[in-house]
């Protein structure tokens, strides 16, 4: 057993021991990722001493935080400041793999610590070193020695001096026996001024008894006010209810939402009251069988129809909502005055129902943030037929032209629009083929990046054989690679229009299908893509599949290679289409249609199109 505590503390040895060697492979990716962000390299420190200052830091940090000290949770402080972010190093990992996890646990851990070391020196600096606080003495104004040799004589000073002066005198002690009086009166005692007289003493002395008065000038506390008002919380009137139901007791009304008596609107009037009345929604929905959510949904479509009553909306409109508008005027809950109104004509001009209403409200709440959508500007807020035109004319623009999902949306659009600048914009739309020239169409090209899996291709019911050409290798080989690879035959024998040295076979994905000229450029290194982020800042190899049919730079969310001689041997470069266009660079080698990355036992998260720059 000693012989291990021994070895314990000579682990550290001459080189840092194994801390040392845990240390430093995290400590050269947290360097590479500081030069990489700041351009800036950090001095190069030994693990050792890294290690060493670590352990000090922690050892006589901790001892001195155990006492209270200030300086030991500053030494606490710089240790985790320092350690936290390289030892836990869980931006390393993917999400999904269990490092990743336990890494970002203790990371969290760690932050606790720091804060809690943080609030524990804010405590101590606001508290601050406590100082003794000397009490003032009292000292009296004037007094009065008073000798008397008998009660009786004691007793006349304290009273006239009660009627004189309005004073409040007490004696704790027992009744001297009669003396002689001989009393001696200092001129401030006599001085007609309201006095708060207090005898604190009677002491014996041989045969007299000397009662001591002390008199301030300080007046007695002013009396409490007990008639002040107390602050009272505000509750809401009791809920009104209708006159019909007054005089109807608990259980005829209960039987009328019971029985659903007479019209929605009426007896939903009758829910606040029971409320009030100490009922939760569960006992009312077991005393009458209504719901909580349908509850909800009476006591909130009475009070938008209670809204009507102040607007210009047509008494006969309203019995549209006699029958089953609950379920409709609750879904316009949440619009003003202005567009309730509005939104209850068109309904009520287009037969909706709850569902239909519930797309309306919500294109009417969502129209003014989609002031940055195209064609935005051609439909009038003020109008909710044009809101939910605009809804689904957005929803059309999410599909392909042609296509029948986007002829479907717009035909509904031009249903629903009510202004002619609004159905002018639809036919517009409705009449765009492709290769119009009457408006651009916008393109948007998002590139795939899939990691393949182990045994994919055996599984895949169809693949796609590709040539290859390296990245090293220049510009050349991309040109001359062979531009079709056909399937002949009953067995699907592939037929290449001219020898080729290097192919690889792809799963069949739908964007390898209906590639024409395609390419496969093999980079060795994945850090030459456009990342949004560094989440797979990784050296691992890529393939980038090319279709040599579409080089001309036209859309600016897509991905295009070009060539770039500045880069040495590895002259090509995948590139957005914003910043080729900027440059004024309208060609370029072929349009990047996929990003394959090597399988590995361990699946991990693909790249989202978001992760882009």
């Amino acid at each position: 057993m000693e012989g291990n505590r021994i070895k314990g503390f000579n682990e550290f040895g001459v080189d840092g021991g194994n801390a040392a060697k845990a240390f430093e492979p995290k400590y050269s990716i947290f360097t590479k990722h500081v030069t990489t962000y700041t351009g800036k390299e950090l001095p190069n420190i030994e693990i050792k001493h890294i290690v060493a200052a670590a352990i000090a830091l922690k050892g006589i940090g901790g001892v001195l935080f155990i006492f209270g000290s200030s300086f030991g949770a500053y030494l606490l402080l710089i240790h985790l400041a320092i350690t936290t972010p390289i030892l836990f190093d869980f931006y390393n990992y993917d999400i999904e793999k269990p490092q990743c996890v336990q890494l970002f646990v203790k990371f969290t851990q760690s932050l606790a610590l720091f804060g809690a070391l943080l609030f524990f020196l804010g405590m101590k600096n606001s508290v601050g070193p406590r100082r003794q606080t000397k009490k003032k003495i009292t000292k009296t104004k004037t007094g009065c020695i008073v000798h008397c040799c008998t009660q009786r004589d004691a007793d006349k000073i304290f009273l006239h001096s009660t009627s004189t002066q309005n004073t409040m005198l007490s004696l704790n002690q027992p009744k001297p026996p009669p003396q002689l009086l001989h009393q001696t009166l200092t001129s401030s005692f006599l001085t007609p001024q309201p006095l708060h007289l207090s005898i604190f003493g009677i002491q014996k002395h041989r045969s007299k008894s000397i009662i001591t008065v002390r008199a301030s000038r300080r007046p007695p506390p002013p009396p409490s006010q007990q008639n002040q008002s107390l602050y009272q919380p505000f509750r809401p009137p009791p809920a009104q209810v209708p006159a019909q139901y007054r005089d109807l007791d608990l259980e005829a009304r209960l039987a009328i939402l019971r029985d659903r008596l007479g019209v929605w609107y009426e007896y939903a009037t009758l829910i606040p009251p029971l409320f009030q009345q100490g009922f939760t929604p569960s006992s009312i929905e077991e005393a009458t069988g209504i719901t909580g959510v349908e509850q909800n949904r009476l006591v909130v479509a009475a009070k938008v129809r209670d809204s009507f009553s102040q607007t210009e909306l047509e008494p006969q409109a309203l019995a549209f909502f006699d029958n089953g508008g609950a379920e409709i005027l609750y879904e316009i809950r949440l619009l003003s005055a202005a567009q309730r109104v509005a939104s209850a004509r068109y309904i009520i001009e287009k037969r909706f129902d709850a569902r239909k209403t519930q797309e309306l409200a919500k294109a009417i709440k969502d129209f003014p943030r989609r002031q940055s959508d195209k064609g935005w500007e051609n439909f009038n807020y003020l109008y909710p037929g044009d809101c939910l035109a605009f809804y689904f004319y957005r929803q059309s623009r999410e599909h392909k032209n042609p296509s029948d999902q986007r002829t479907i949306n717009l035909e509904k659009a031009l249903e629903m629009a009510e202004t002619d600048k609004a159905k002018k914009r639809i036919l517009d739309e409705l009449n765009i083929k492709s290769g119009d020239e009457m408006e651009e169409i916008e393109i948007k090209i998002k590139v795939p990046v899939v990691r393949m899996k182990m045994g994919e291709l055996s599984e895949s019911s169809k693949v796609v054989m590709l040539p290859v050409c390296k990245a090293e290798d220049g510009e050349i080989p991309v040109m001359e690679a062979p531009e079709e690879c056909k399937s002949e035959g009953e067995f699907g024998v592939l037929n290449a229009e001219k020898g080729w040295k290097r192919w690889v076979v792809l799963p069949g994905w739908d964007p390898m299908v209906k590639l024409g000229k395609g390419v496969v450029v093999e980079f060795l290194d994945a850090r030459v893509l456009p990342w949004k982020v560094n989440r797979w800042y990784k050296e691992e190899p890529i393939l980038v599949v090319v279709d040599r049919n579409r080089k001309e730079v036209v859309a600016e969310d897509g991905f295009f290679l070009i060539s770039n001689s500045k880069q040495g041997d590895n002259g090509f470069k995948v590139e957005r289409g914003s910043t080729l266009i900027d440059l004024g660079v309208k060609e370029c080698l072929g349009s990047v249609v996929l990003v394959v990355r090597p399988p590995k036992e361990e699946n991990e998260d693909q790249l989202a199109d978001e992760d882009w720059e």
